[in-house]
């Protein structure tokens, strides 16, 4: 199946559909989160400063300009390679989608993480475990295996990817920490 899939749709292609699967994910997490930090408040509260402080001042605006911001970075960091062509060649724009497909798979193992800890459904997890990781995986490994990422590129995305990982990854330990006291 990965045969018929690798030479019927190549990497151009692959990059808009970046911005395709982005907007179901940010529908899910934008239009759950609020709601969901006020059903779990209690969970939120046990967490370390700043965190319940920053959750408590969340408004639908401050949502509309951080995922418009994500959008719009993760979809020009496409561009490149969307307007290529079939042939990708290794470049700085191939770079920047790897580093974007990094991002997403990351960010979506870290959804994964984080409704694991907290041992409950949290905003974006849906479309990341069903989205997010399957589509990062596969660009990257097609980047590599096209020869439009060396493996040191490859590395360097994840690096980059993990920059905004960290705290991501920390909330995910500390509500399940909170999950346990609470229970």
């Amino acid at each position: 199946m990965l045969d018929r899939l690798n030479g019927s749709l190549p990497l151009n292609r692959l990059a808009w559909g970046l911005a395709v699967l982005l907007v179901p994910h940010v529908l899910e997490e934008a239009g759950t989160l609020l709601p969901w930090l006020r059903r779990n408040r209690d969970a939120v509260q046990r967490l370390p400063a700043p965190v319940p402080q920053f959750a408590s001042r969340l408004s639908p605006w401050h949502l509309v300009a951080f995922y418009g911001a994500v959008v719009v970075w993760m979809t020009a960091a496409a561009v490149p390679v969307a307007r290529s062509g079939r042939e990708v060649a290794r470049s700085a724009g191939a770079f920047a989608f790897g580093a974007s497909a990094a991002t997403l798979l990351l960010g979506s193992a870290g959804h994964v993480v984080l409704s694991l800890a907290a041992r409950r459904y949290t905003p974006g997890v849906a479309t990341a475990a069903l989205t997010g990781i399957p589509y990062g995986a596969y660009v990257l490994w097609r980047l590599v295996r096209e020869r439009a990422l060396s493996g040191g590129q490859l590395a360097g995305a994840l690096l980059l990817a993990l920059l905004p990982d960290p705290p991501i990854h920390l909330t995910a330990l500390l509500l399940g920490r909170a999950a346990r006291r609470g229970s």
